[in-house]
């Protein structure tokens, strides 16, 4: 029996959309395979679905070097491998670097694009990306080792122009990945502490500084605690600062390393993103108001969006000041944005992107073994 490998060469965030994605598959009697590098296995074993060590350059995975298909000689080789035992390989974006160096595959390609920015950088090229995919797909059933469109875990909802600006896209709505399988994922579940500290008092405003050095440290935290006292809401810090551990950290304000995101996303009254567009998708599909503090052309392409649909601000600023955090904030906590915020978070909630990522990929098995078969 021939599997669907799922192949990417990402981190943590890249590798837990995988898995979600093979889960479903395996739900619906789906043979899955995973390849991703090694320290993921356990993972892969967790959910029962079969797995394939990949060695990926630490470059690579952690998205500092892009692919050099003449100097990848080793992974080429792997994919191979495991493209002949394979009924169709969805493979992460970068894969249009690796293909041409490929040369033709006995199974069919599916790109499968999992981060926001990967989204912007398709649109941004979506004339070429038009033509590219009408060559492909015109009145063709794929072939093997033919390469089909790319599926994009991202709304089209979010876009200025909703369906219709993503139509020759494959937008297959945000993935949502479920908080009980976030939590096996990742090891742990909601804290009691945290739970009781959420129990306690009013909705807090989430502040995401895991991407903040450490020198800016006491400048931030007393900005929120200032900002706290002075406006009267709670707060939840997440950073990866070493001398801090969970827990509560300064009056009402409460400390953590690694949230359940969309989960503690929906007990918030706001969410500041600072330096980072990660968890701007989670938030947003919690239907909470997000303030974006960060620069480079993802957070542009982040903040239309916030901006065009009313469901956030954003600020270039590294680091915010105390004036530009306030006004922020006060903006964000109005019931008008409240109320966009949670109407666009029920929407995507609706969508169920997942669920039509896994339809399509069994769509093309099916269509791949009946060209076989006739």
């Amino acid at each position: 029996m021939k599997t669907i490998t799922l192949l990417t060469l990402g981190a943590e965030t890249d590798v837990h959309h995988m898995l979600a994605l093979g889960a479903r598959l395996q739900q619906q009697g789906r043979h899955v395979r995973l390849a991703a590098a090694p320290e993921f296995q356990p993972l892969a074993k967790k959910l029962g679905l079969c797995f394939q060590p990949i060695e990926v350059p630490a470059k690579i995975k952690n998205r500092k070097s892009n692919i050099k298909p003449h100097k990848s000689g080793t992974l080429l080789r792997q994919i191979r491998q495991l493209a002949e035992t394979s009924s169709l390989m969805a493979i992460h974006q970068p894969y249009p670097a690796l293909l041409p160096a490929l040369g033709p595959l006995p199974c069919p390609v599916m790109g499968i694009a999992l981060q926001a920015e990967e989204a912007f950088a398709s649109l941004e090229d979506k004339k070429g990306l038009l033509s590219r995919l009408a060559s492909r797909i015109r009145g063709r059933r794929p072939r093997a080792g033919s390469c089909l469109p790319t599926l994009y875990n991202f709304s089209p909802q979010l876009l200025a122009g909703g369906e219709n600006a993503a139509s020759a896209l494959r937008f297959t709505g945000q993935w949502a990945i479920p908080d009980s399988l976030q939590w096996i994922l990742s090891g742990r579940g909601p804290s009691p502490a945290l739970g009781d500290w959420l129990f306690r008092g009013g909705r807090p405003v989430f502040f995401d500084f895991s991407q903040a050095p450490e020198s800016e440290c006491s400048y931030l935290l007393n900005l929120v605690e200032g900002l706290s006292e002075k406006m009267g809401f709670r707060a939840i810090l997440c950073t990866g600062w070493a001398d801090y551990k969970e827990g509560v950290l300064r009056r009402d304000i409460y400390h953590v390393k690694s949230p359940v995101q969309e989960w503690l996303f929906g007990q918030c009254a706001a969410v500041v993103h600072y330096r980072n567009c990660e968890k701007l998708p989670a938030a947003i599909r919690a239907g909470v108001p997000g303030i974006l503090f960060a620069s480079g052309q993802e957070a542009k392409n982040w903040g239309k969006i916030l901006a065009g649909k009313g469901i956030g601000i954003h600020r270039s600023e590294e680091p915010p000041t105390a004036a530009s955090l306030e006004a922020a904030l006060e903006e964000a906590l109005r019931l008008s944005m409240q109320y966009k915020a949670r109407m666009m978070g029920k929407a995507l909630q609706e969508e169920d992107g997942l669920a039509h990522a896994v339809r399509v990929i069994g769509e093309q098995v099916e269509e791949e073994m009946v060209a076989k078969a006739v």
